[in-house]
């Protein structure tokens, strides 16, 4: 073999490793969270009755979770919704056992669909159940600026995780009802066909009209048209609309936030794992009966032309959430 082959077989060789590096991407999915979500979801479907919105009284002072009792989701007698993980094993040396971890994984257990790398786009939010911060209802007082009400937590970037971008940051804001409402979604309800005909109709067909039934409650002004070009018959079980659902509306305001960072900058910065920040509540207006807090994170990752990369990522930590 003479040396201009031998040349270019290092030349194919360097060049075949040049374009084989290894990328190493997050997870895609959390199983743990996906298992939960599908029982959650069973146990919501198992219902064949109108969906009642249950309002619950809202909490008294003091609020606390160090999330040592709740796991995968969060504990719904202190906050709404449940995007966020949690969990034991990504916080790196918590204040306790267990911490709420904010990342690129949606409530279903799967990367969120509108993530991009930039701009970033919000990942996980927890949003506290509605606070009575206008008064102490033990001794009926109300509460003042005076009464040096504080909302105090700790926080930490990365953890055992992926580490969050300078723009991936973690947001605190307050809020309080702003009057309004708005649509949330449409209520159904699940019915045995017999329910919604007439006397001697036998079946609905195609583009017939099913009105919501006012005997279980319906609003009678709601109707759905029937695109199922099967025949449904008697005895046959229908899922149908059934009433409109409003929520009122938050006003939020941003009071804090950190910027991403890896946590060996964060312990270098602080000499500690995590950090405890304290919010004082000294404006008049967050003194109300529906009074809210909430955390969110925002994220980036993979661009269209690195599709495979798209995992979970831009973790931040948060435990010990106080306010009183």
């Amino acid at each position: 073999m003479n040396i201009k082959h031998i040349l270019w077989i290092a030349l194919l060789l360097f060049g075949f490793q040049a374009h084989s590096q290894v990328v190493l991407v997050g997870l895609q999915t959390n199983e743990a969270v996906r298992m939960e979500a599908n029982k959650l979801n069973a146990e919501t479907d198992f219902c064949n009755c109108k969906s009642e919105e249950i309002i619950q009284p809202a909490l008294s002072l003091p609020f606390f979770d160090d999330f040592s009792v709740s796991t995968i989701v969060p504990n719904t007698q202190l906050w709404e919704g449940r995007s966020v993980f949690i969990n034991k094993d990504f916080p790196f040396l918590p204040p306790n056992l267990g911490a709420a971890t904010f990342d690129a994984i949606d409530s279903l257990g799967a990367v969120y669909t509108d993530a991009v790398w930039f701009p970033p786009t919000v990942g996980d939010r927890l949003t506290s159940r509605p606070i009575r911060l206008d008064s102490v209802t033990l001794i009926q007082r109300a509460l003042s600026p005076a009464d040096s009400v504080y909302l105090s937590f700790y926080y930490q970037p990365q953890g055992v995780g992926n580490d969050p971008e300078p723009w991936d940051t973690l947001v605190l804001e307050l809020g309080i009802p702003s009057g309004d409402s708005a649509f949330v979604r449409m209520d159904s309800i699940k019915v045995i066909a017999d329910l919604l005909m007439e006397s001697g109709q036998e079946a609905f067909v195609m583009f017939d009209t099913l009105w919501a039934p006012v005997s279980l409650g319906c609003n009678p002004l709601v109707y759905m048209i029937n695109y199922d070009p099967e025949p449904i018959v008697r005895g046959d079980s229908i899922t149908i609309l059934c009433d409109s659902v409003y929520e009122p509306v938050t006003s939020w305001e941003k009071v804090w936030w950190s910027e991403g960072m890896k946590l060996s900058e964060f312990q270098q910065i602080y000499g500690k794992n995590f950090v405890q920040v304290m919010i004082p509540i000294l404006d008049t207006t967050w003194f109300n009966p529906a009074f809210q807090f909430r955390f969110f994170n925002y994220i980036s990752i993979a661009t269209d032309m690195y599709p495979f990369e798209k995992s979970n990522g831009d973790q931040w930590n948060v435990d010990y959430v106080y306010l009183n």
